[in-house]
């Protein structure tokens, strides 16, 4: 195993990671298409519902019941597969020429004029600057993924709630109408 006092090994290390996350993010993000077409074809089957509780006259209190726990399920659902795509883009680490450019520059610039340069440190000094970025951007991502877990849960548990109301409303209008 490598050594962890090692700035190559880790840098390598947390490269590796950041990949990792931001390839699980836009797999769970992708998963909104699976949701999607599942509120499609629940709204588009409970029409039928829809204009018997829009018609005249009486309305069934039951029916009136379940379609407004199936709606409310649905909306809470709808709520949590939106917050999977909304809750932010990833964070991405500075382009490479701000370490091997800027910040090396300034660097030598700030060396008394009596000392010489020594490249292996100011090399230690820009690898400990991008590692510490590649942190923070790795914290991020893995914040965010955590929030995508999140909601593509919630919203995948409302969804099979709602589709339990769908099905009673469902049944309850055939056995009825």
């Amino acid at each position: 195993m490598k050594s962890f006092y090692d700035n190559d090994f880790l840098i390598e290390l947390n490269e590796k990671r950041c990949a990792e996350y931001a390839s699980l993010a836009q797999q769970m993000t992708s998963r909104f298409s699976m949701l999607f077409v599942f509120y499609s074809v629940l709204m588009a089957a409970s029409v039928p519902v829809v204009k018997q509780l829009l018609k005249g006259g009486s309305v069934d209190w039951m029916l009136a019941v379940l379609f407004l726990l199936f709606s409310c399920s649905l909306i809470i659902s709808i709520r949590y597969a939106i917050s999977l795509i909304i809750t932010g883009d990833l964070f991405v680490i500075y382009l490479p020429k701000r370490y091997y450019s800027e910040i090396k520059d300034y660097l030598i610039e700030r060396i008394p004029a009596d000392e010489i340069a020594l490249e292996t440190s100011i090399n230690e000094v820009l690898k400990k600057l991008y590692l510490y970025d590649l942190e923070r951007v790795l914290e991020e991502h893995a914040y965010l993924l955590l929030n995508k877990q999140r909601y593509l849960q919630l919203g995948i548990r409302y969804s099979i709630l709602t589709l339990v109301f769908f099905l009673l409303n469902f049944w309850y209008y055939l056995f009825h109408y």
